[in-house]
């Protein structure tokens, strides 16, 4: 979905546009894990850990 809304954006722009997705989910996955009991909040946390990582790859290689 995110490739194909921006098919049209060069270089940089199909990375800021998926950095920013990523942090959408993120932000999600931070309200969702409040609302889970402690062993599903901790793979919520495991999952928010990984995507954290590739939203910081990808600002620190822009």
């Amino acid at each position: 979905m995110v490739l194909s809304d921006k098919a049209q954006v060069k270089g940089n722009g199909v990375l800021v546009t998926i950095e920013h997705y990523l942090t959408i989910l993120h932000a999600y996955l931070t309200e969702l894990e409040d609302e889970l009991d402690e062993e599903q909040a901790s793979g919520i946390a495991r999952i928010k850990a990984a995507i954290n990582n590739a939203a910081q790859a990808i600002y620190n290689n822009k």
